[in-house]
């Protein structure tokens, strides 16, 4: 399958990275920029067959058979229109959209033309997923405590309204989708415990809770402080930790009777981000138009509660 890569920034570049540690089914074969010299630097460094100077000019190209959009949070809508029109499967960075009607319409666009459409929670893929709910299986359900701190606010993304900044959109999907792969989509309420904005009106600390029947999924981001981040989930029986919100690499189990720990690894087999590829090439080829892992509705539905604790936090 020939990828091509819209942008040439970190998460770009991790993405190639990681494309040239997969095996013959995957080639990094395009790469695209609005500076052509930064996608040419970008095709010498991770060796890319092509590189544009322009997003269309990718997008024109037959060869290319799925596109990941590595762009700024405010162009993601338009970005995979732009694919889409040209009739190529898709792969969107998080957050997918601005807003629950982009996100709807960019899906109905693609299921029209019956092209693959995913967004690129990484998490969403990994194998861990499946461990961690077998290890619930049938627990009674405590709490929830779900973190993601990182001091990224003086990146021009973040600190921008205008290119979709703030902690919510750019680290808060984590722990929040975390939860909903954890419990489902059949929560009670959501309301927000506080949210802290910037001079230039960006979020740059959201801790809200997810509602359901016997307790609440509380979870947290920060784009100014450098802390920790992790998963605490408390059950009847046990105490399970995650050592990550976004890329883990262990759970630990502690029986709560005994306080005995079981460690169980959950590294990675490259750098993580191979998960999401794996699953829309099974995908592609067995002709579904989005991801078993992490669904279009499972998309939707997240945008619907980014949408809904923004709303609030304005009321």
């Amino acid at each position: 399958m020939k990828i091509g890569i819209l942008g040439c920034g970190h998460i770009a570049s991790k993405i190639a990275e990681t494309i040239n540690m997969m095996d013959k089914n995957y080639e990094l074969y395009a790469v695209a920029s609005r500076d052509i010299m930064k996608a040419l630097d970008f095709k010498k460094k991770y060796n890319s067959e092509k590189a544009y100077g322009s997003y269309l000019d990718l997008v024109k190209d037959d060869e290319v058979e799925l596109v990941y959009i590595a762009t700024v949070n405010s162009t993601h809508y338009e970005d995979m229109r732009l694919c889409l029109e040209h009739n190529k499967n898709v792969i969107c960075e998080k957050p997918f959209a601005l807003n629950y009607s982009e996100a709807l319409e960019v899906i109905n666009l693609a299921k029209q033309k019956n092209l693959y459409i995913s967004e690129a929670l990484w998490t969403s893929y990994m194998p861990f997923n499946q461990k961690l709910l077998d290890i619930l299986k049938n627990e009674k359900i405590k709490s929830f405590y779900g973190v993601f701190n990182c001091p990224v606010y003086e990146k021009e993304r973040i600190k921008s309204n205008a290119l979709g900044g703030g902690a919510l959109l750019d680290l808060g999907v984590y722990p929040i989708s975390f939860a909903l792969r954890c419990f489902g989509f059949s929560y009670k309420n959501i309301f927000i415990n506080n949210m802290y904005y910037s001079d230039s009106f960006v979020d740059v600390h959201t801790d809200i809770s997810i509602v359901y029947d016997d307790f609440e999924a509380r979870c947290v981001c920060n784009v100014a402080k450098d802390l920790e981040t992790y998963i605490k989930i408390e059950t009847e029986n046990f105490d399970v930790y995650i050592d990550s919100s976004n890329n883990p690499t262990v759970i630990k189990i502690t029986n709560i009777e005994n306080m005995l720990t079981n460690t169980i690894d959950v590294k990675a087999k490259y750098t993580g981000y191979e998960y999401e590829f794996m699953d829309a090439y099974k995908a592609i080829h067995d002709g579904l138009t989005e991801s078993r892992m992490w669904s279009t509705y499972k998309t939707l539905e997240l945008m619907r509660i980014l949408d809904q604790i923004r709303i609030k936090s304005f009321k």
